[in-house]
């Protein structure tokens, strides 16, 4: 179905998966939306970002930057997700600042499982 301006009419809100994280954001679409989850990761100013179908199966999943390095968006803030955002990248808008995410490049998740890795085995020495 369309409009006259030959837009398809955005996806309602779903109910949330029960398994999505509580901060996990729905951002629709023409047609479509999908769930957005952001968390921080390592280094400073990089993030996990996940995209989730309307019924919660990972559409994708990548370490994401800021694309200026001279601005930094914080998760403690209020931000929310706006277009255009997909697997590549993402925009999330806080306060009046638009960050463009970019994915990284595979190695990058890699370095960052290395990183949590370390993490889990100092844990586990812990215990």
């Amino acid at each position: 179905m369309q409009n006259s301006n030959n837009l398809s009419p955005t996806l309602p809100e779903p109910q949330r998966p029960e398994f999505l994280p509580i901060h996990a954001q729905w951002l629709s679409g023409e047609g479509a939306g999908s769930w957005f989850v952001i968390d921080t990761a390592p280094p400073n100013n990089t993030f996990e970002i996940t995209r989730y179908s309307p019924k919660g199966k990972i559409e994708c999943q990548g370490i994401f930057e800021v694309e200026n390095a001279q601005k930094s968006l914080n998760l403690k803030k209020d931000y929310k997700f706006v277009h255009l955002s997909h697997c590549a990248f993402v925009h999330v808008e806080q306060g009046d600042e638009v960050f463009k995410l970019i994915r990284m490049k595979p190695h990058a998740k890699t370095l960052r499982h290395q990183v949590f890795g370390e993490r889990i085995s100092k844990i586990k020495k812990k215990i």
